[in-house]
């Protein structure tokens, strides 16, 4: 999608009407705006936002200001409208680069109101759309705004690592694995009541007939089981979110001690959580390796058993030896040993080889032996392999719980030092946190255990299935309609997990072909890890992680929406794509140069050039002169380009009135005995 225009009437800042057009143009396609602090830089990005959402980004300042403060006109209201052209077909008329109007408005009581259409070329009147959100959930839902609108003074809180899940969350949307979920769980309903038909069809089967009584049960026990799981983890998140809160606030205290204690505490959990994760995964896979080497383990036990049965009934001679007549025979006529001695007949040989002749079967009969006889043996070698990887299993989980109760006994001193402080804030802060604390120690072990019953679940389900497909009565229709849901299920669901798999390892790909080709450091991406889409940007020189300060934290945000951005496109003209990206939007840079020093500001810059989208960017006149204008000139990219002027009744300071732009001095700031707001003007650069 892109934003063609922006209209903006008694906005905060912005008294009276005001417009500003985008540039659309997909060989310019940067939109440069370049204002001064308290223009109103600020309010084009809180615009999109509230017009979109109905909400300011979080570090808005005076959220419940919407109508401008100078408007002397007490019965007007205030409006912000965009137009905006997707790229995708409409869902509504089937029209191609569709564009459409939305609005919302906020009269002089108070009372909002929003209003959506769609610009149809094949028809005079607007087509209106009843339900605003629904559109703006399938243009940039709000979730992934983040990535998209970008707050010099908000860009920290996109890796905030307590929103590792709403990130994940967040990024699969983009590739579009939302939507294929929701598409999954569809086929999933129709699969199952497909396999409800064939079970009331196959009337003659009684067993069939149970088996679909049991799947239904065990389908309304799963989806039960998922809702809590889902329940369980948002719980989860929100906890971990407040502990977050608590810890900053013990941090932000006055009390050195208590800081220094409480980020010592911290670092000790976040290692006991770490262990944990990992002594849930080994109790996983030696629960796996107690299912595939349950019969090893049995049939080892009658090895011994085996092999004296197989010995008594050879002495009996009902079992042959593994000795094959054929080929005794054949010795005693050639009289020459497998060893290649000459014997002679009547030798000690001869009657030694002949007796084997007694004791000889069929060829059938001497494989059977050796096969027997293999299998009694890899009872022994089965069972050794699975003790030696059982044993390896367990001595791992020993030393993590290990370091589990070490950590916990750390926690504890920790905590009891902090309780000695005598501080009564810090003591309620504790209090709670120790509540959550113990709440979190159980969460993760509560859901993984109803992830293995809703795996369990599902693989009865799959036996209650075939029973199910046993049926005697056969409708033809019905099974063709089933192996074809069911082919298109298996398909959609492999292609889910290649796409998130796949997706992860491009993403971290192109960050790192990013930053080889923009970054004038020449940093590395690395993930926090082996699950995580939170980046680490590596110094090359130190091998280790670059300092998180506001400057490297806004270059790292840049890169990663850029690269998240490239993948989308991407795959969105690759036509042999099944699972279609979620969401391609401008990228709306308010302030984001402030932080940034000069080589990263000309990074920035440079990833900025490279998104093919659009790319509407405001800047301070400081910012701009240098790195920023010296890129913007060099990749000729800018489509259009304006400057914002402030009149004010109030007396204009000197030192911020002028600034230079392109070696020309402009007025930022002018007194105006007759309005006050701020102003869009065209510029040359």
């Amino acid at each position: 999608m892109k934003i063609e225009k922006i209209e903006l009437e008694n906005f905060r800042g912005w008294n009276g009407s005001h417009e500003i057009k985008f540039s659309t143009d997909p060989k310019k396609p940067v939109t440069l705006i370049i204002a001064e602090n308290g223009t109103g830089k600020s309010n084009i990005l809180e615009a999109i936002m509230w017009c979109l959402y109905g909400k300011l980004p979080d570090n808005s300042k005076d959220p419940e200001i919407i109508k401008c403060m100078h408007c002397e006109n007490p019965r007007a209201g205030a409006r912000v409208a965009l137009e905006i052209v997707d790229d995708r077909e409409s869902n509504i008329s089937g029209n191609k680069n569709p564009k459409y109007l939305i609005s919302r408005t906020i009269n002089h009581r108070g009372e909002i109101s929003t209003a959506t259409y769609e610009k149809d070329p094949n028809r005079q009147k607007l087509r209106e759309y009843k339900r605003q959100e629904l559109l703006v959930e399938k243009l940039l839902p709000e979730r992934l705004s983040k990535f998209y609108l970008f707050s010099g003074e908000g860009i920290e809180q996109l890796f905030d690592e307590t929103d590792e899940a709403l990130l994940k969350e967040s990024i699969e949307f983009m590739q579009g694995l939302t939507f294929a979920r929701s598409a999954l769980k569809d086929l999933e309903k129709y699969k199952n009541s497909l396999v409800d038909q064939k079970s009331k069809n196959n009337k003659a089967n009684i067993k069939a007939k149970n088996a679909g009584i049991k799947f239904k049960t065990l389908s309304k026990s799963k989806d039960e089981k998922e809702k809590l799981k889902a329940n369980l983890e948002k719980e989860l998140i929100e906890l971990r979110k407040r502990r977050k809160t608590i810890g900053d606030l013990i941090k932000e205290s006055n009390h050195e001690v208590a800081k220094k204690t409480k980020e010592l505490e911290e670092d000790t959990i976040k290692n006991r959580s770490n262990n944990q994760s990992r002594l849930l995964i080994h109790e996983s896979e030696q629960k796996r390796l107690m299912e595939v080497g349950a019969a090893s383990i049995h049939l080892s036990k009658e090895k011994e058993f085996l092999k004296q049965f197989l010995k008594e009934n050879e002495l009996e001679g009902i079992i042959p030896f593994p000795y094959n007549e054929k080929f005794v025979d054949k010795i005693l006529d050639r009289k020459v040993c497998i060893c290649g001695t000459k014997f002679t007949e009547g030798s000690n040989e001869h009657k030694c080889i002949s007796q084997l002749m007694d004791q000889a079967g069929t060829t059938e009969q001497s494989r059977n032996h050796a096969y027997l006889s293999g299998f009694i043996t890899q009872f022994g070698v089965e069972n050794r392999r699975f003790r030696e990887a059982y044993d390896l299993k367990l001595e791992e989980i020993n030393s993590l719980e290990g370091l589990i109760k070490t950590d916990s006994a750390k926690i504890e001193k920790l905590r009891a030092k902090l309780t000695n402080l005598k501080d009564d804030d810090i003591d309620k802060l504790l209090k709670e946190d120790e509540k959550l604390e113990n709440k979190e120690f159980l969460l993760p072990s509560q859901i993984e255990k109803l992830a293995l019953e809703i795996k369990t679940i599902i693989k009865e389900m799959k036996v209650q299935e075939n029973i199910i497909e046993g049926g005697t009565s056969v409708n033809i229709e019905l099974e063709r309609k089933y192996k074809f849901i069911e082919g298109t299920y298996a398909s959609l669901e492999s292609q889910i997990v290649t796409t998130k798999k796949d997706g992860r390892d491009t993403l971290l790909e192109k960050l790192n072909v990013l930053s080889k080709k923009y970054d004038t450091k020449q940093q590395r991406f690395e993930y926090a890890d082996e699950s995580s889409y939170t980046p680490l940007m590596i110094d090359p020189v130190l091998n280790k992680e670059t300092p998180p300060n506001q400057g490297n934290t806004v270059l790292k945000s840049i890169f990663y929406a850029t690269a998240l951005l490239d993948i989308c496109i991407e795959r969105f003209e690759n036509e042999s794509t099944l699972i279609q990206p979620g969401t391609i939007a401008p990228m709306v840079c308010d302030a984001v140069f402030s932080a940034l020093g000069v080589a990263n500001t000309a990074t920035v810059t440079k990833l900025l050039c490279t998104v093919p989208e659009q790319t509407i960017l405001m800047i301070n006149a400081e910012s701009y002169n240098g790195k920023c204008k010296e890129t913007l000139d060099k990749n000729n990219l800018v489509g259009k380009s304006y400057y914002f002027q402030r009149s004010q009744k109030a007396a204009v300071d000197d030192s911020l009135a002028e600034i230079e732009i392109n070696g020309k001095v402009l007025k930022a700031f002018i007194q105006d005995n007759k309005i006050t707001t701020n102003q869009v003007k065209p510029l040359r650069t």
